[in-house]
């Protein structure tokens, strides 16, 4: 009898467990994947609230799986302890569907909303990074440009413009505009069939980056930044 009873108190004590570890791997895995950077829901509403649970909800599942192994160590329970493991493995369950999910499935997310300026010289584009908000401490977005040139490597062309970096905004638009640069300018000059096309592309840089090192696309992958744009 005093062994099934220091059995049933030991079962008491793993539903706890399993949550606080579960709920903190999860976390994990978004923090490794940047879940939200490759989640690609059109819907505003769910995104909004799913971003809200991967930021918050999952830290109070493992918040309450502490107090819960807490309390289950120092007053172990006895008796049936199964309605408390579905409960919990419901849970975990859920939380790993739509990160694996997300996961597997999701894209670059739109970033670049608008682009184009009135003035012959400059690039501008709106930028939404409210779906970034996962690297708002490790990283600042900024707007690359170049002329539209079949016969030129758009990732490696150094004929471009770049303007100087922002911080990630959570929930708002940014508007980013900067003259060409002058290897641009030059270029645009000598090829006839520009005709004024432009392409715009958001990057994503290491707060600790050098900006006069990136040259091209190129350079965003090599100092660990990030292209915002699909087949990237």
């Amino acid at each position: 009898m005093v062994c099934e009873s220091n059995r049933s108190e030991l079962n008491s004590k793993i539903p706890p467990a399993i949550l606080t570890f579960g709920a903190f791997a999860a976390k994990i895995f978004e923090w490794l994947t940047n879940i939200d950077f490759l989640i690609s829901i059109r819907s505003e509403t769910f995104l909004l609230i799913f971003q809200v649970f991967i930021d918050y909800g999952i830290w109070l599942f493992f918040g309450g799986g502490i107090v819960w192994s807490i309390v289950a160590w120092k007053y172990p329970a006895k008796g049936n302890f199964w309605p408390a493991m579905v409960a919990v493995t419901g849970i975990l369950a859920f939380v790993w569907g739509v990160l694996v999910t997300a996961y597997a499935t999701g894209t670059v997310p739109r970033v670049l909303m608008a682009w184009g300026s009135s003035a012959p010289d400059e690039c501008r584009a709106t930028l939404d990074t409210s779906r970034l908000s996962s690297f708002r401490k490790g990283y600042q977005i900024a707007l690359i440009c170049g002329i539209v040139d079949p016969r030129s490597d758009r990732y490696t062309d150094t004929r471009i413009s770049i303007s100087s970096p922002h911080a990630v905004e959570r929930f708002d638009h940014i508007i980013i505009s900067m003259p060409h640069s002058q290897q641009m300018a030059e270029a645009a000059r000598n090829l006839r069939e520009w005709e004024g096309k432009i392409w715009h592309i958001p990057v994503l840089i290491p707060k600790d980056t050098d900006m006069l090192a990136i040259q091209s696309l190129s350079d965003v992958s090599k100092y660990k930044g990030k292209i915002l744009s699909s087949g990237y």
